[in-house]
């Protein structure tokens, strides 16, 4: 047992990548094949609301994290249908294809309010004023530029002369 930690278990076969990191959701639902950029997307969307409910609660219970897969859920539905549509586009009447819009539709509206659930709804106003002042008071704290040497410094421009136009041009 020399160099084996106390608290290893033990290892089964196969990837166990999904489960340590826990990017794959769905319950061992396998998408269809030929939908491997699905799962990259939706791998992607599942990181920015992970990422969003850390920001926004500092943490992941139980509870936001069966609201992130019921999320991903429908985002997987979505890209599924978008998918079958582009695929099929040829032989949908138009019956078919807006019964398939109208399902993208409540599944976008399902995500949607699951994503508020989590309270990723609100998004928050920009702080300008705010923004002003600490950028003049970085401003503030930088040291002001040193003058160049005289010698360096660009000759400085001449006068222009401006002549009076009735001058040039007597009246008749």
């Amino acid at each position: 047992m020399a160099g084996k930690a106390p608290y290893e278990t033990k290892r089964y076969k196969g990837n166990q990548n999904a489960v340590s990191h826990g990017v794959h959701v769905g319950g061992g639902m396998s998408l269809p094949k030929g939908c491997r950029q699905v799962q990259v997307e939706l791998d992607r969307f599942i990181e920015q609301v992970r990422a969003a409910t850390l920001a926004a609660h500092g943490e992941i219970r139980v509870y936001e994290a069966a609201l992130i897969d019921t999320a991903a859920s429908h985002q997987r539905r979505i890209l599924l249908l978008f998918r079958w549509l582009r695929m099929e586009s040829e032989t949908l009447n138009f019956d078919q294809r807006t019964s398939c819009l109208r399902e993208v539709s409540n599944a976008s509206n399902a995500r949607d309010k699951t994503l508020k659930d989590l309270g990723l709804d609100r998004r928050e106003a920009p702080d300008l004023w705010g923004d002003i002042g600490r950028a003049d008071a970085a401003r503030a704290s930088l040291p002001a530029p040193a003058k160049p040497p005289a010698s360096e410094q660009p000759p400085a421009s001449p006068e222009i002369l401006v002549s009076d136009p009735s001058a040039e041009h007597p009246a008749d």
